[in-house]
């Protein structure tokens, strides 16, 4: 008896896929007939665009759901991750919404299905809305004690807990991102997640802790996980490389680093476009590259070309990109000495970070409010200068701030102060003096000659 009624669940469950297979080609299939504007355009139809297909199909199923729930639920997620690869976040959320929904309604609030649609939501969210995402998230954290999941399930939850405390909690955003990692390997996690969470524990190494040689076994580690799947395309190596070249130039690997960095950049900027997210995020390491090696004006060109495109688009209103391509062009000037000309960069930065993250305090908007401070010195407004630094080290007395935030306040510490000094009287400070000796302690390079000092730390 046991043994019929298990081949009888199991008839049902192949009835059940072989269902879900017949109607998602039949989705699929129907998007290739003569409907809406392809029906009154025929000769367009060989035409046709992969994003025009795209948005197309979104729309089908927007409009004309498939009766299966769960066939519709596949469908939705296939477009949220085809989304991701041309990237374009806002379409990415608005799926993801759709899903939060969609998995309330037919699997259930406390479903493993709706705890993923939370995770996937929260992930998307943090690029734009870092307290929607905390508060999604939370919802999703919830759930956890009341269902049961399996690694693969788990896994994903702990990837973006890591990636959103590694603001504000360090200590919390190690141990999950370890977690992360441990449940990476189990079956059914996809080596582009795998390959993330690796990636992320990496930045959280050398960016949280300075350690350099750490975060590059954790990227080659990355990398090869990557490399050993054969279908998964070379532009998605892009961000794990990108990410190596920068441990590598802090580590003073210069060659192998702007070799990296190069070809990264050329291959996102020929199969992908300036306007795509991977180009511009490779694009701002390049230009810290070349900073660093002493060509800040390839730098700000490079920059200003990149800013130029996407300020000009629909992506204007980009609130991961376009601030860091603004904080990255002020940071090559005030390496030229141009402080006046940073401000309006610095400011411009500082505005879409904080719509981003809202009034949450963060070691990314400490560091950038360290930078401000820096541009605004160097613009002789040094008043503004002293309560900008003032606000970033209060702001950073409520998390944990990193090691490179430390070496950045040293940096910008000592050029306030100096700079300070001598636009009152000529001659030794004690606020200076002492500045200064925070600077060397902090291994920096120092030339007491001079006020225009190193900015690439």
């Amino acid at each position: 008896l046991a043994s019929t009624v298990f081949s009888w669940q199991q008839a049902r469950l192949a009835e059940r896929e072989a269902l879900r297979a017949r109607a998602t080609r039949d989705f699929l299939m129907g998007l290739y007939k003569p409907v809406s504007w392809l029906s009154a355009q025929p000769r367009r139809g060989g035409q046709v665009t992969a994003r025009e297909l795209l948005d197309l199909s979104a729309e089908q199923l927007q409009q004309a759901p498939v009766a299966d729930p769960l066939v519709q639920q596949d469908l939705m997620e296939a477009l949220f991750e085809l989304y991701g690869d041309v990237g374009s976040t806002p379409d990415r959320l608005r799926l993801a919404l759709a899903l939060r929904a969609h998995t309330r309604q037919h699997a259930g609030a406390d479903s493993p299905a709706h705890f993923l649609a939370l995770v996937q939501l929260a992930e998307v969210q943090f690029e734009s809305d870092g307290p929607a995402a905390r508060r999604t998230l939370a919802e999703a954290e919830a759930l956890l004690p009341r269902l049961t999941l399996t690694d693969a399930q788990q896994m994903p939850f702990w990837q973006v807990k890591g990636q959103v405390e590694e603001e504000t909690r360090l200590a919390d955003a190690e141990q999950a991102l370890a977690r992360a990692v441990a449940l990476s390997t189990a079956e059914g996690v996809p080596p582009l997640r795998r390959a993330q969470a690796l990636m992320l524990l990496a930045r959280l190494r050398w960016d949280g802790h300075g350690q350099l040689d750490e975060a590059v076994a954790l990227y080659e580690r990355a990398l090869q996980t990557l490399r050993d799947e054969p279908g998964i395309p070379a532009f998605q190596r892009t961000q794990p490389e990108v990410e190596l070249g920068e441990v590598l130039r802090l580590r003073g690997d210069f060659a192998r680093s702007g070799d990296l960095l190069r070809t990264a950049f050329q291959r996102s900027e020929q199969g992908l476009g300036l306007l795509h997210p991977d180009t511009a995020q490779t694009g701002l390491r390049l230009a810290e590259w070349l900073r660093a090696t002493g060509q800040p004006r390839a730098s700000r060109e490079l920059l200003q070309r990149l800013l130029a495109d996407w300020s000009g688009s629909e992506r204007q209103d980009d609130l991961l990109t376009v601030p860091n391509l603004h904080r990255q062009l002020a940071e090559t000037l005030v390496a030229q000495g141009q402080g006046a000309a940073a401000l309006p960069h610095s400011a411009q930065a500082m505005a879409g970070l904080e719509r981003r993250y809202g009034a949450q305090p963060s070691v990314t908007h400490a560091v950038w409010l360290l930078e401000s401070a820096r541009a605004a010195a160097l613009a002789g407004q040094v008043r503004q200068a002293q309560a900008q630094l003032a606000r970033a080290q209060a702001e950073a007395a409520t998390i944990e701030p990193t090691p490179a935030y430390h070496r950045k306040r040293a940096a910008v510490r000592a050029t306030v102060a100096v700079l300070a000094q001598a636009a009152q009287t000529p001659g030794p400070s004690a606020a200076a003096d002492e500045a200064l000796a925070e600077w060397e302690r902090a291994g920096l390079p120092l030339d007491r000659k001079s006020t225009r000092l190193n900015s690439s730390h």
